[in-house]
């Protein structure tokens, strides 16, 4: 069954990125602003909840073959990552290079994503949603009522160790304690995302529609908001860093959770129509927007 609520939420977090990206160019100028540093954050709140939304369904779809349909989704997704990837390539090299005198990059170097300063850095996700892919054959015999409890231990253990970054920056800033955490213990730069993945599908397993009372409401969104306001303030001190790998887990995870869970029962019965208009196009938005982004191509990655 189509939940538009979530079609709405991803609606959303595609704008949240888009807003965070905008917003590199204000942060420059003034990094300790806590509005400026508040909108950045929300690219990352935005991801989160999208890994969420795919766990959710991925986690939980009742095909019987599960090797053909995540090819199926792997194929279509690579489709666009190489499409978009030559496009960004050659938007770069013929018209960034010449104009704005930005850096040339080789195509097999400017394939990495993740370390290459260039107008296609945010299609890193579409890397990662295709390797969360490829885990689901695996992980989808494991989603039954049975294993609720075992789920839990699962996420709760991966949250833990995703979360010691925090505990070590914590005791360094605190204490002066030098950094003692190896980056290997935490398994790959991805267990953010794996959290993230895992947690919608446990949503996805034990959900039952019901109706949330006024105060629910308002408790959910008042804990996200606080949750969101330490995230910020972290920033301020310790100043910004990409989620995954680094020591800001715990309270964006807070955020993206209580806002997850409120939107899945939430009904726009009166949005339908709209949100499945819009939704059909926000994807597209979403990987060519950095034409049209303001981008300091020199300056540090963040």
């Amino acid at each position: 069954m189509r939940i538009y609520s979530l079609d709405l939420m991803k609606i959303v977090a595609i704008f949240l990125v888009i807003l965070s990206h905008i917003s590199l160019y204000f942060m420059i100028r003034d990094p300790q602003d806590f509005g400026v540093l508040f909108i950045r954050q929300t690219g990352q709140f935005g991801v989160a909840m999208f890994y969420m939304a795919s766990g959710y369904f991925l986690l939980n779809n009742r095909h019987e073959d599960q090797f053909p349909y995540v090819m199926n989704k792997s194929k279509a997704i690579a489709i666009a990552l190489i499409f978009w990837l030559c496009f960004y390539y050659l938007y770069d090299t013929v018209v960034l290079t010449r104009v704005l005198d930005a850096p040339h990059y080789d195509f097999w170097s400017y394939l990495n994503t993740d370390r290459t300063a260039s107008e296609a850095r945010h299609l890193w996700f579409l890397f990662s949603i295709i390797g969360l892919y490829f885990v689901v054959p695996l992980l989808r015999p494991v989603f039954i009522d049975a294993n609720r409890q075992m789920l839990i231990y699962v996420i709760a253990a991966l949250f833990l160790l995703a979360n010691l970054t925090l505990v070590e920056k914590t005791m360094n800033s605190l204490f002066g304690i030098a950094s003692f955490i190896h980056p290997a213990l935490l398994m790959s730069s991805q267990v953010f995302g794996l959290i993230s993945f895992l947690i919608g599908g446990y949503f996805g397993l034990t959900y039952q529609h019901t109706t949330l009372s006024v105060r629910q409401y308002f408790s959910g969104i008042a804990l996200a908001l606080l949750s969101f306001c330490v995230l910020t303030m972290l920033t301020q001190q310790w100043g910004i860093v990409f989620f995954y790998r680094k020591f800001y887990n715990l309270p964006l995870q807070i955020s993206a959770v209580c806002l997850f869970y409120l939107m899945l029962h939430t009904r726009f019965t009166w949005l339908e129509g709209m949100i499945s208009r819009v939704g059909s196009k926000t994807l597209g938005i979403y990987l060519v927007h950095n034409i049209f982004v303001i981008e300091i191509n020199n300056t540090p990655t963040l």
